[in-house]
């Protein structure tokens, strides 16, 4: 506590200083791949779409920030957008073939019943 009041320090402009933006696609890029991860299970549609927003976006951004010397941050922003969007581009696959899977078998299985029950009719079983 000053004489005056509370002490505070002084202001003035606020510095920027090189480096410390972020490119704007190295963050769209871990948000689409953030949202491509957590609707993998709720929207299938959706999480291919967002994980391949992600990797093009995380891959854009790092050409960018390599090119800008220095001036440019957030390549771990469009590393980690470009991993969660090949993760939730994978996982969404793997869904999908295990649905086209239990679909398939599930059609084998009724076509199978339905082939032996009409054996069974004729043969008085």
């Amino acid at each position: 506590m000053g004489p005056g009041g509370p002490l505070l320090p002084p202001s003035g402009p606020a510095i920027a200083y090189p480096g410390s933006s972020n490119n704007s696609n190295a963050v769209a890029s871990l948000v689409c791949g953030i949202l491509g991860l957590a609707t993998v299970c709720l929207c299938p549609v959706v999480s291919p779409i967002l994980g391949i927003t992600a990797i093009a976006l995380g891959s854009r951004a790092r050409r960018v920030i390599r090119s800008s010397g220095g001036t440019d941050g957030g390549d771990g922003m469009a590393t980690g957008g470009v991993i969660t969007g090949w993760i939730a581009l994978v996982l969404s696959a793997l869904l999908f073939a295990a649905i086209v899977a239990v679909l398939l078998l599930g059609v084998a299985t009724s076509r199978q019943r339905v082939f032996f029950n009409s054996m069974c009719i004729g043969s008085g079983c």
